[in-house]
């Protein structure tokens, strides 16, 4: 009787010489390398969305569109009354003068007040309060505009202009 020899657990354990350790494996750090990319990129968003404050969505949207149209109507009865305006920025008097035409059965009002505003930095508008120094001429005082482009917003309850203008 023969005996057939199998080999035992030592045999079994032996180390395949051409066989190299997990970590020394390219393919196994791009296998990890794609998860871990995407956990990164997510935290990174959300401390991103948490910081930062963007301001784009009012809370009383229903509001603000209703302001809107509101807007709308009062330009549109400037349009229906023909009104126009020229501004002149004299910047050494530190004056804002607004210069009015419309049709002829139009009243001029006394005073008139608006908003000079920055184009793209809303913490430099400034509000104007224009008195009637001719016939349909209008001057704001201590007016100050640093070089940029600026809105003129003025109006009265029943209508609205605006024009962009640009400060050297």
């Amino acid at each position: 009787h023969r005996r057939s020899k199998i080999p035992g657990p030592a045999a079994m354990t032996k180390p395949d010489p051409a066989a190299r350790p997990w970590q020394r494996e390219p393919f196994v750090w791009m296998v990890i390398a794609f998860p871990a990319t995407a956990v990164l990129a997510g935290i990174v968003t959300i401390y991103l969305a948490v910081v930062s404050d963007d301001g784009l969505v009012v809370d009383d949207y229903y509001k603000h569109g209703l302001e809107i149209n509101r807007l709308l109507g009062r330009e549109q009865t400037a349009a229906d009354a023909g009104l126009a305006m020229e501004v002149d920025l004299v910047a050494d008097a530190g004056a804002l003068l607004v210069t009015l035409s419309a049709d002829p059965e139009f009243v001029y009002p006394s005073e008139i007040d608006g908003v000079l505003a920055h184009a793209t930095r809303e913490g430099l508008d400034q509000t104007l309060h224009l008195i009637r120094v001719g016939d349909t001429m209008y001057r704001a005082a201590n007016v100050a505009l640093p070089a940029g482009q600026w809105y003129v917003d003025i109006g009265t309850k029943d209508w609205r202009l605006t024009k962009r203008i640009a400060s050297p």
